[in-house]
């Protein structure tokens, strides 16, 4: 059985430290939550940290505060390994729920993060993935795809990503500033959401190295 331990989350999405309790009548202060959760981790409270992570996510979507709730998602998968032995089931079933969930910009950058997660679990086993014959595949488990199931679930996820461009024009990479690397290239080349989401998609589409070669011949049965 493959393992989805070995994921390391894609680099668009920066794991950094973690959070505090919500305080009556106080601005709720995400960063001060986040390094409390922190120092669970580093405690090895793992279960403590994760209920932290809960709070966070329910404080986020209280405020529609979207980069805190992804964020948090990923967190909440991350104890999830470390957390429950056999966790692929249940981290697949709420990827999947969260990604029809909240605003246009939320769900775009969580699909885009579905496409990349897909995608590093296939790059990831792909010699073994590559043995598959294509039989019976089951939509709803990536443990059954072949090759071909995997590329084409993870493009249609990348342009799925980009379904709503003139919502995603309008909002500035710095709005998501706590979820996103920053890398070598100046934000002005990057100002808005779509920019980032687009660069991902491209990214995929332009290496030749997920395009599978077609049949030289293709056979049709004839009636």
């Amino acid at each position: 059985m493959m393992n989805t331990r070995k994921f390391i989350f894609n680099p668009l999405f920066i794991l950094l430290t973690i959070m505090p309790l919500f305080s009556l009548g106080q601005e709720f202060n995400y960063e001060k939550a986040w390094k409390d959760i922190s120092k669970l981790e580093a405690d090895g409270k793992t279960r403590d940290a994760l209920t932290q992570v809960e709070g966070i996510l329910n404080t986020a979507e209280e405020e529609n505060n979207d980069p805190q709730y992804i964020k948090g998602l990923f967190y909440w998968m991350r104890y999830q390994q470390v957390i429950e032995e056999k966790s692929d089931s249940l981290i697949w079933d709420r990827m999947m729920s969260e990604k029809e969930k909240g605003s246009a910009a939320r769900k775009a950058v969580w699909i885009s993060f579905v496409a990349s997660f897909i995608q590093q679990y296939y790059e990831n086993n792909r010699w073994q993935i590559g043995n598959r014959t294509q039989v019976e595949i089951t939509p709803n488990d990536f443990k059954t795809w072949d090759a071909r199931t995997f590329l084409d679930q993870i493009k249609t996820y990348y342009i799925a990503s980009l379904d709503a461009p003139e919502s995603l024009q309008q909002i500035s990479t710095k709005d998501f500033g706590s979820i996103i690397v920053k890398g070598n290239v100046d934000q002005m080349y990057r100002p808005t959401l779509y920019d980032i989401l687009a660069f991902r998609a491209i990214t995929f589409f332009q290496n030749s190295a997920n395009i599978l070669p077609e049949p030289r011949n293709e056979f049709q049965l004839t009636t």
